[in-house]
This record gives structure tokens, sequence and C-alpha cells, in this order.
């Protein structure tokens, strides 16, 4: 595979030449004088052949060579986080490929790229904004990124579960204690 669309031919010939030519995916032969540079070549499998002829008239042929050009970078959908407050530290990091990749990794922050061989979980991330994009390394050399995802972590708040807790353990302990009096108050006036 190559990451370009223009392509250096070169070969070798074991004698003088006549005369030279190459065909690329079975089309019409085109003349050359030496090595040369295939351009603008589309995307996608490609065959060519070499051509050579001697001054009697032999003519030789390569064997067939198949290519591929793929200049298009990988695509990369990031799943989860999606852009949203979360209430845990733990987040999946999931994401789709469009093609393989020999090489996945994700950047958290801004910092350092992580190596990964697919889907992670983001443990024990710290309470605040973050941000995540994915990068993949396809089997032509081409780098493609996931768009940046944009989330935070915000812990339930159990400071508020304790308050909630309490207070109802105060109300409920002063209805009874209230209850109680009342009933004893009722059963004097009795």
């Amino acid at each position: 595979s190559y990451a370009m669309s223009n392509i250096s031919l070169i070969f070798t010939v074991n004698e003088a030449i006549f005369r030279m030519a190459y065909s690329l995916d079975r089309q019409s032969n085109v003349a050359i004088a030496e090595n040369a540079t295939l351009t603008e070549l589309p995307e996608g499998l490609h065959s060519i052949i070499v051509y050579a002829s001697d001054s009697f008239g032999n003519t030789g042929a390569s064997s067939t060579v198949q290519f591929t050009v793929d200049i298009t970078p990988p695509s990369i959908s990031i799943l989860s986080p999606e852009n949203k407050t979360y209430d845990a530290t733990d987040i999946s990091l999931t994401f789709a490929l469009n093609e393989p990749a020999l090489w996945m990794a994700y950047s958290l922050n801004g910092q350092t790229n992580v190596t990964i061989a697919g889907n992670v979980t983001l443990a024990a991330l710290p309470e605040g904004s973050q941000s995540v994009v994915v990068y993949a390394n396809d089997t032509a050399g081409n780098v493609g990124a996931s768009e940046t995802i944009y989330f935070s972590i915000q812990p339930f708040p159990m400071i508020l579960v304790v308050a909630v807790i309490v207070i109802i353990v105060i109300v409920g302990a002063t209805l009874m204690v209230y209850f109680k009096k009342a009933k004893k108050t009722k059963g004097k006036a009795a």
C-alpha cells in the first residue's frame, strides 16, 4: 500500500534495451526510456507490467505487480463518552473505525498519546472538564483523528446525601417526640 498518488516505477533489465513500456491496470502500453513516475493514481487496487524489447525484437515482460493506493486517513467516530456530565470517575472510551488500523491511541486533555488495542476504560478521572481525541494509523500509513469530545466529571455530592439523611432522622425524631408528648398530654386531659 502507498499513502500517495505519485509512485516511482523502478526496475532493472539484464541486457541492452531497444524499447520499453509499461501497462498499468491492463490499459494500453505507455512507452518509457527509463524508470518513471506513475502520477495521479486514484485510490484502490492497481497492477502493472513492464515490457522490454531488445534490438533483435525479443520482448520480455516482468511479473504482474499489484499494489494499492490509499491516501485517505481512517475515519474515527467516538461513541462514548458523549458531550455531557458524568457522575462516575471511570468512563468507557468506545469508538468505531471505517478500516483496519495498525496503531490506535487516545489523548486525554491534550496529554501525550496513550497507545491502545481497542476500546478501553478511562479510569480514575479527576473532577472537572475533560477532553479526548482518538487517533488511528491505517495499513498505508495514513493517520486519522476523531473529533474532540468534551465532557465533565461531577461526582454525585455525598455531602448532600448525608445532609438529607441527617435532616430526615432529626425531623423523624422530632415528630416522634412531638407525637409522644401529644399522646401524654391527651392522656392527662382525659
